[in-house]
């Protein structure tokens, strides 16, 4: 008989009125349902342990997203404990977000800096979906696939295995500018100028799969080091290149389920900017600058598919060694910890300079006419560097919660945060436990986590703006989830 009791369930979370889709620095709503966006819980309890993943196709889980879920499934009557509950995003770029004020000022830097007045129009169907309402709908959903995969425990066995899936690409090419090295986030990289990339890529995909008690498979874990998100800056919602994962997986394992989860990839996509850059000149000037749709040069839907493909044949490796080696009783630890970390500085000259600019902008517009959307995603920055001035002079540190499980061979690790891969370089190899999961955007939205090359090179996801942590405070929290992660295995 199995000591370890294992539940699955899925839900389907598309709206079926037009939503807020998040994800650039742009104000999109959808136009229309390309494929299906989905909600898929894993509930495990072993003894007095319990471990609950949630994984949604969602750029990542807000703090008011998760107070409304968490609400939910507080003083529920089949003794599930709410906090041992850990929400992860695919980091889809199309998809859903309710939180309250969804402009990207307010969801990434706590406030919108340029007068509602100036901000540029925007017409909204009158069958919106947003909102308290919203929220309502969004939360519900998520909080009922957590209960019924709880409530459909039964004995069972995991087995985890790694292989290598060839799925991300570092998104930040280096220019040579003046004898420097200067980085852009999705720069062209076919420019005279382009010497490399800042960083690393990683190829590891790491899966978790359970069976019941009769050794039939039932459902798969899934982590890639890469974001999902193929087709961002388009209008559209979509789970990206997970829906193709989860239908070819489905097709050599059956009709199982899928949880996906992104891995550290603060500075990975899905796209081959070396590649790619040969025939989208024009079209990475407007990726680059996050600030309108554009229709770039490749097969997203053959991109998507090939991910796909590739994501299963990694599966398929990893399920023949996995099945030899299943286990009913595993070790089964979940840990939750806060840490507290400073928050990225800067000077007073770069709050005054930055607070210069921004009411230069400002005042180059009115509410007869105001500003278009690459204006606001040129004021970004400014606006970024003002509000972090604020932040550190309010409260210098960052309060994150981090999460360590163990699940026989396999540890997972997670942070609220997009950790580039460096990070994830340490914890794979100094955490001591055969199969190391790390895992990012879970339990929160804290902004990227860069690199001291990324900090040099400067571009979104290493500017101010976009990163709450320095790279300082990215080497304690690697080091606090690494100690974490090892206490399990003493």
């Amino acid at each position: 008989m199995s000591n370890l009791k294992i539940g699955w369930a899925q839900t389907d979370i598309t709206p079926d009125r037009p939503v807020y889709v998040q994800g650039q620095l742009y104000h999109r709503i959808s136009t229309y349902v390309r494929d299906p966006l989905t909600a898929t819980a894993l509930a495990m309890e072993s003894g007095d342990e319990q471990l609950v993943f949630l994984s949604a196709d969602v750029a990542g889980f807000s703090d008011p997203l998760l107070a409304a879920v968490r609400s939910k499934l507080k003083d529920n009557p089949l003794g599930l404990d709410a906090d041992k509950v850990s929400f992860s995003g695919t980091h889809t770029h199309n998809s859903i977000e309710f939180s309250p004020g969804v402009s990207v000022f307010e969801l990434i830097l706590g406030r919108n800096f340029i007068p509602e007045d100036r901000m540029p129009k925007v017409n909204y169907p009158e069958n919106y979906l947003s909102g308290e309402e919203g929220m309502e709908w969004l939360s519900s959903k998520l909080a009922n696939a957590v209960l019924e995969a709880w409530e459909n425990r039964l004995p069972g066995g995991v087995a985890s295995a790694h292989d290598y899936a060839a799925v991300g690409h570092n998104r930040r090419p280096q220019f040579l500018v003046d004898g420097k090295r200067e980085s852009r986030m999705y720069g062209t990289c076919s420019e005279d100028c382009f010497v490399g990339m800042e960083n690393s890529v990683d190829h590891t995909a790491n899966f978790l799969f359970t069976w019941d008690e009769n050794r039939n498979l039932t459902g798969i874990l899934a982590a890639i080091p890469c974001p999902s998100q193929v087709h961002e800056l388009h209008c559209y919602l979509t789970a990206d290149y997970w829906k193709d994962a989860r239908e070819q997986m489905r097709e050599v394992f059956g009709d199982v389920f899928i949880l996906p989860l992104c891995a550290f990839a603060g500075d990975q996509n899905p796209l081959d900017l070396v590649q790619i850059s040969k025939y989208n000149e024009a079209e990475l000037k407007i990726w680059n600058a996050q600030s309108a749709e554009v229709l770039r040069n490749v097969d997203l839907t053959e991109e998507c598919r090939m991910i796909g493909e590739r994501i299963t044949e990694a599966a398929h490796r990893c399920y023949t060694k996995a099945r030899s080696f299943i286990e009913t009783d595993p070790v089964f630890r979940h840990e939750v910890s806060e840490i507290r970390l400073p928050v990225r500085t800067v000077t007073k000259q770069d709050y005054l300079e930055a607070q210069a600019a921004l009411d230069e902008m400002i005042d180059r517009f009115s509410p007869e006419q105001p500003m278009t959307w690459p204006d606001v995603a040129a004021a970004f920055p400014h606006a970024g560097v003002v509000g972090r001035w604020e932040r550190q002079n309010s409260d210098p540190c960052w309060t994150l919660q981090t999460r360590a499980m163990r699940i026989g061979k396999a540890v997972f690790v997670t942070a609220p945060s997009e950790m580039f891969v460096e990070y994830g370089f340490r914890v794979r190899a100094r955490v001591r436990a055969p199969e190391v999961f790390p895992i990012q955007l879970s339990n929160g939205m804290y902004g990227y986590v860069p690199t001291d090359a990324a900090v040099a090179g400067g571009s979104y996801s290493g500017a101010p703006a976009s990163t709450p942590l320095d790279p300082d405070s990215g080497a304690k929290l690697t080091e606090h989830l690494i100690a974490q992660a090892n206490a399990l295995l003493r």
